[in-house]
Formats: C-alpha cells, sequence, structure tokens
C-alpha cells in the first residue's frame, strides 16, 4: 500500500468535534424550544381572557336587552371560564390551586385561576398564580361585566394591570 489508500472512518479528532458541534446545537434547540412553549402558554392566556372579556360583554348585552338586571348583579364573582365551555376547566375546592397550565373557578372566592406551566419563564416568579374576578361596572346604570386583575401575571394582558 503506497499511500494511495486513505484511512476509513472518522479520527478521534473528528469525532470529537462532531459530537461538539451536535451538542451545541442541541443546547440551541432546546432552549429555544423553552421559548417558544413560554411565548405559547402566553400567547393562549391571553387568548384566553380575551376571549372572557368577549364572552362577558355578549352576555352583558344579552341581558341587558331583555331587561333582566338582576342576572346582571349575579355575575359579580361569576365563573366566566363557563361561557366558554371550555374543556380542562376545574371547579377547585376551596383553596385548592388548579395544576400546572389549567385554568380553575374558585367558587369560595369568586376567582378564576390560572397556574402557569412554566411560570419562572413565564413571570419570573416561580409561584406566579394568576387570579382574575368578574366585576359589574357602573353600579345602577350597569354599564358592563368585566375581567378585573385581582393577582395579574406579570408582562400577561393589558400594560396597565387589567388582565
Amino acid at each position: 500500500m503506497n499511500g494511495r489508500f486513505r484511512q476509513q472512518g472518522l479520527s478521534i479528532l473528528e469525532f470529537t468535534l462532531v459530537v461538539a458541534l451536535f451538542s451545541v446545537l442541541i443546547v440551541f434547540a432546546a432552549n429555544r424550544i423553552t421559548e417558544l412553549r413560554v411565548d405559547l402558554e402566553r400567547a393562549a392566556v391571553e387568548h384566553t381572557l380575551a376571549g372572557m372579556r368577549s364572552a362577558l360583554a355578549l352576555e352583558f348585552a344579552e341581558l341587558l336587552i331583555q331587561g333582566r338586571n338582576a342576572r346582571i348583579d349575579r355575575w359579580a364573582g361569576g365563573n366566566a371560564l363557563r361561557l366558554l365551555r371550555m374543556r380542562n376547566v376545574l371547579e377547585a375546592e376551596a383553596g385548592a390551586l388548579p395544576g400546572p397550565g389549567e385554568w380553575a373557578y374558585d367558587e369560595a372566592r369568586g376567582e378564576i385561576v390560572y397556574r402557569p406551566a412554566y411560570p419562572q419563564a413565564l413571570t419570573g416568579n416561580p409561584d406566579a398564580i394568576g387570579r382574575w374576578r368578574v366585576v359589574v361596572v357602573g353600579g345602577e346604570s350597569r354599564s358592563g361585566l368585566e375581567l378585573a386583575a385581582v393577582e395579574p401575571l406579570p408582562g400577561i394582558g393589558r400594560a396597565n394591570g387589567g388582565s
């Protein structure tokens, strides 16, 4: 063999470089996937809140047109989640929290609760819990039903804290 034939396969140095390159790519991909999951969760929470607000506006308009003002007043502290007919909504026992990534209605407190699946990445707080309450706006004139933030999730919803 007079040097015309080259060694088949990778040398140890080439193999090490390939493994290092793949490791860097895997770390980059894992970080990006985590960022996308957090963005997806943020969008899903904002979508659900917007859906509840829209559903409450429609419910208010319907009850107002029908002249059922007493039913409007009963919505204070009510469960706006049921207007969305969500499948994964829980009726939480007093003081119980939903599982990660789940919504619940705490009847004892009259609050809608969301526990983030990725709280540290989503809000910077590993113990973050979002709480909202349905309120009747306008007193006697009843100008609407709104979703007021009791304990908003930082960085989610409106900048004025009205998430």
